[in-house]
């Protein structure tokens, strides 16, 4: 057994998608960290010591979980948690764009928040009843952190790296911001109910279907671990590329630029050059 199986990660990363989110993980954070050891350890996952531009340097465990939806997601954060103890869980991937005003094929958005939608029943007539319940996100501390990050980092998105991904010229220049995430269980391809979803809360950038399900591991984690005098100190944030219109999909993944292999190249990116920018001082008193 490595001894890093028995050590702590100040960083945990989640992943979906082995040859698409995880190999642009992968391949970006080699190219960020030329110099680091990066092992590979049972159960699809990825370990390295990042050496950040502040002179921190966080230890990083990587996992790709097998297959998507927020049940995945829940049991395999759930799984990483338990065995790093980390101080931060990043879930990284691809997503739909919801905001087609504001947002394009390409960017990246950093949550800032999100609505979890939960189909809970069927009445008659074949009508789908649902509710939005309230999950805990990341805390006032870690959006301080995120906004300040962001507003910090020039991430390269564009460029011969980013077309070399997308097979070609990219018709526009890509972005990255901070924005609300709608989750749900389902895929969405039809541009109607995008449409309706971004009508009832217009700071929704994304949609997809992991966010609850990362967030629920970490809340309930948090709360095993919490002791009678302080919370446990524990933070997440999700990165999401936006890769599809959130309808039309056969056409935006079937065209000429590859904007899944993009979009999550550029999450990559991003996340990277966020963990980059990060400091000892993020952790806030945890005691590693």
């Amino acid at each position: 057994m490595s001894e890093h199986q028995l050590v702590r990660s100040e960083i945990v990363i989640v992943t979906m998608l082995r040859k698409v989110e995880f190999s642009a993980i992968n391949d970006v954070f080699k190219a960020k960290w030329p110099r680091a050891s990066f092992e590979e350890l049972p159960g699809s996952t990825l370990f390295f010591r990042a050496n950040c531009s502040s002179g921190w340097s966080p230890r990083v465990a990587i996992r790709c979980i097998n297959g998507a939806g927020n049940l995945n997601a829940a049991v395999e954060t759930t799984n990483m948690l338990s065995r790093f103890s980390p101080r931060f869980a990043f879930l990284c991937g691809i997503a739909g764009n919801i905001d087609h005003q504001k947002c394009r094929l390409g960017d990246v958005v950093v949550g800032d928040g999100f609505t979890f939608r939960q189909y809970t029943r069927v009445s008659e007539g074949k009508k789908l009843e649902s509710t939005d319940p309230p999950v805990n996100g990341f805390s006032q501390h870690m959006r301080d952190v995120s906004h300040r990050i962001v507003s910090e980092i020039q991430p390269e998105l564009n460029g011969h790296a980013a077309e070399t991904v997308a097979g070609g010229s990219i018709p526009h220049e890509n972005k990255c911001m901070l924005g609300k995430i709608f989750c749900w269980d389902m895929v969405l391809d039809c541009n109607e109910t995008r449409a309706e979803i971004h009508d009832q809360d217009k700071k929704l950038k994304a949609v997809e279907m992991e966010a609850a399900g990362f967030y629920q591991a970490i809340d309930a984690f948090k709360r095993l671990r919490r002791t009678k005098d302080r919370d446990y100190p524990l933070d997440g944030v999700i990165f999401r590329g936006l890769s599809d219109p959130a309808s039309g999909k056969k056409q935006s993944d079937g065209g000429s630029t590859n904007w899944r292999g993009l979009s999550a190249r550029n999450a990559a990116v991003v996340l990277a050059d966020f963990i980059d920018a990060m400091h000892e001082g993020d952790c806030e008193a945890v005691g590693f």
